[in-house]
């Protein structure tokens, strides 16, 4: 661990931080749940990989996060939200309803990465 002191984290980034490290477990379940209800074929296993990236990457910013990842983190964690947003376009693209629930989550966590004690946080943590 660094010497840098890091500032107490807003509750609104505690609060996106918990959501993400929820996506990356729900992404988790899903690909092993795919996975086991239509088997491990090549192309299975593809379509798991992509959905588990995003979830992989919730983790991993997430984790930053915690440990005053500074601007570059925050851009990260809104390019990831969106991620999320086109694919519940996709699956609303191909009439599947769920997509709209897909929704609900990025744009939570949008919200609160993006209020100004979230970007206050960003800022005072860039190195």
């Amino acid at each position: 661990m660094s010497g840098r002191s890091v500032a107490a984290m807003p509750t609104s980034l505690l609060a996106a931080r918990m959501l993400m490290y929820a996506v990356a477990a729900l992404s988790a379940l899903w690909c092993v749940a795919f996975l086991s209800g239509y088997g491990l074929t090549s192309e299975n296993l593809g379509s798991a990989v992509v959905q588990l990236a995003p979830g992989v990457a919730s983790l991993i910013l997430a984790r930053k996060a915690g440990r005053g990842g500074g601007r570059n983190v925050r851009r990260w964690i809104i390019g990831l939200q969106a991620v999320w947003i086109l694919f519940a376009l996709g699956r609303i693209g191909q009439d599947d309803m769920t997509g709209i629930f897909g929704f609900v989550l990025p744009i939570v966590v949008l919200v609160l990465v993006t209020r100004p004690s979230s970007r206050e946080y960003f800022a005072h943590t860039s190195r």
